[in-house]
């Protein structure tokens, strides 16, 4: 059985990790640990999740944890498209977070001790704000602190059920618009559609979005719409070329940069890896 460790694969100055696993057709990722803490969301599809010798359904939008000593791999039917984001951190930043924590989180069994890993369903609403975290993620330096602010909003977002389904008090009108942005169509107008479908104005825009989302809308933009190349690159044959431009991307130099800054991987590495064990799992 391997055990993965967290400096094989992350910088020095790296304490969270993210990597996008697609298996397209069947695949059975052997038995593992690992010296770190993660966790990981079905994005698309369906699999086993197999936890020593217990076998454990996984489907879209299920969010699940995994302490260091859980030993486990996963196994996808065939002709099955399956996705799932996986995010590392390290041990030490999840322990301190904890600890520091330990009143509030004391009936939470996120990283639960004992028995099988702990896991969440998420809604359609919570996975976009999943998503969100994400791409604020993405954007960061995956630092300590980067890494301690995914925690409390990860946990805020779980912890909070009842709370508005447009997520951490964003108006409504804010919420369509990015409801909207979904349609390939909308996506590729980018910035200015955004602000059109919204009827509110450009620089009121952008302040509700640094104020809810922490980022600009153009950094948003970007964000969808490299994660929407992802899924073309995974599920589609199309040329690298031609999904910049599906995507919005009229300059092909900047959807490289764009894509290599959010995901690690230039577009073509991406594919190339998509079906393959990225060693973080």
């Amino acid at each position: 059985m391997k055990k993965l460790q967290w400096n094989d694969f992350c910088r020095e100055d790296e304490f969270i990790h993210l990597a996008r696993v697609s298996a397209p057709q069947k695949v059975s990722w052997q038995l593992h640990s690992h010296d770190f803490y993660e966790c990981f969301l079905i994005q698309t599809g369906k699999g086993i999740h197999v936890i020593a010798d217990t076998q454990c359904p996984l489907m879209q939008g299920m969010l699940v944890f995994i302490r260091p000593e859980h030993v486990h791999g996963f196994q996808v039917p065939a002709r099955r498209l399956f996705i799932l984001t996986n995010i590392a951190m390290q041990a030490t930043v999840v322990e301190r977070f904890m600890d520091r924590h330990a009143d509030t989180m004391s009936n939470k069994p996120f990283w639960r001790k004992n028995g099988n890993p702990h896991s969440v369903q998420l809604n359609s609403h919570m996975q976009k704000r999943f998503d969100h975290l994400i791409d604020n993620l993405a954007w960061g330096k995956r630092s300590a602190l980067d890494a301690e602010f995914f925690l409390s909003s990860l946990f805020r977002l779980i912890s909070s059920p009842l709370q508005d389904e447009t997520g951490s008090g964003i108006p409504e009108w804010m919420h369509n618009a990015m409801l909207l942005m979904d349609s390939p169509g909308n996506l590729q107008q980018g910035a200015a559609r955004l602000v059109e479908l919204s009827g509110r104005t450009q620089e009121h825009v952008s302040r509700c979005f640094r104020r809810f989302l922490d980022q600009s809308p153009s950094q948003w933009i970007t964000a969808k719409r490299v994660r929407y190349a992802r899924q073309l690159l995974d599920t589609s044959e199309l040329a690298v070329s031609d999904i910049a431009y599906e995507c919005g991307f009229e300059n092909l130099s900047y959807f490289h940069r764009c894509f290599k800054s959010l995901t690690g991987l230039s577009p073509r590495a991406y594919r190339n890896q998509s079906g393959r064990n990225l060693g973080v799992l």
